[in-house]
């Protein structure tokens, strides 16, 4: 439910699940994961502190404890957890986009951050791959360069908006209400 947008309606559906079970990993996944949208990190953090003891192998419970460690300001944590879901996952794009999240935030040099992100993008076979340049400017605080790069790779690829909605309505080429709206249709 939260990929579409309802981070209220994923909390309630995981809230349910773990009061069925409160060791389902995947349902702490997403209870943290929820806390962690809609800008409760402090509890997000004490959720997915849980889902990572009972299964200390997962990243996508770490994945969404860094992104709430960085929400509160602890980027040094975030960098560490940041490099934990990169040992466990390096032909991921995803542990290399964390990362270089991470280093942004701790303030790293922007060819650190590129070359990262860089890294990552050799995991990316599909046509995803065509908006790196767009995630490198937004990475990297170029928000005018990441519209238009975003612009020019989804005229290129024809490419489907429901693909990433949020990051095509952060940089303001979406209706995302409206999106969300046909997509329940």
């Amino acid at each position: 439910v939260l990929r579409v947008g309802d981070p209220q309606a994923s909390l309630a559906a995981a809230t349910r699940a773990v009061g069925l079970d409160e060791k389902d990993a995947f349902g702490l996944e997403n209870q943290g994961r929820a806390f962690a949208t809609l800008g409760k990190a402090d509890l997000a953090n004490t959720i997915l502190d849980r889902c990572t003891a009972i299964s200390p192998q997962t990243t996508d419970c770490l994945w969404w404890k860094e992104y709430a460690e960085v929400t509160e300001g602890r980027c040094a944590d975030a960098e560490r957890d940041a490099r934990t879901i990169l040992d466990r996952a390096p032909k991921v794009a995803a542990s290399y986009q964390g990362l270089a999240g991470a280093l942004f935030a701790l303030g790293a040099p922007e060819p650190t951050v590129r070359e990262t992100l860089a890294q990552g993008a050799t995991f990316i076979s599909d046509p995803r791959r065509d908006y790196l340049p767009s995630r490198l400017a937004a990475a990297t605080g170029n928000f005018t360069a990441a519209r238009a790069l975003t612009r020019d790779a989804r005229a290129r690829l024809g490419a489907d908006p429901f693909y990433n909605p949020q990051y095509f309505a952060a940089l303001g080429l979406v209706d995302y209400p409206k999106l969300r709206a046909e997509q329940q249709r």
